[in-house]
């Protein structure tokens, strides 16, 4: 099985899709007034109206943000450090500075305009692809 999308639900598409492009520096591959997308490694990552998800989910109203997170991977330490800044800078909501874990490396973690947790990681075990920022 691939991951082919993940899909977020934000209340304002155009200035989450302006945070994530300030904030993680990607482009967007296509917009419109209900979503934003861009391709990501392999994957799309897709910020769509809340609303609208909502109702092609069939859902009145969808769980609320924080039960689960999505994390990206640094080359190494300072590269970790620069992009929590650069998420600073952007707006994002800095949940919890650069610290250890207690599975080595380093982490941070960021919340955007509707709370989505984003892990800001660095392992030597866990390494990006070859050419991943």
């Amino acid at each position: 099985m691939h991951l082919a999308i993940i899909t977020l639900g934000v209340s304002d598409v155009a200035q989450s899709g302006t945070l994530y492009r300030e904030g993680l520096g990607l482009e967007p591959a296509r917009s419109d007034a209900e979503t934003v997308m861009f391709r990501m490694d392999g994957l799309w990552l897709s910020l769509w109206q809340r609303q609208e998800l909502e109702a092609d989910c069939g859902v009145a109203r969808l769980a609320g943000s924080g039960s689960a997170t999505l994390a990206v991977s640094c080359a190494d330490a300072g590269t970790l450090q620069a992009r929590v800044e650069t998420l600073r800078r952007a707006g994002w909501r800095i949940v919890r500075e650069v610290s250890r874990p207690p599975h080595g490396g380093l982490r941070a973690y960021a919340a955007d305009l509707d709370d989505h947790l984003w892990e800001i990681v660095w392992n030597p075990d866990l390494q990006p692809p070859a050419g991943s920022p």
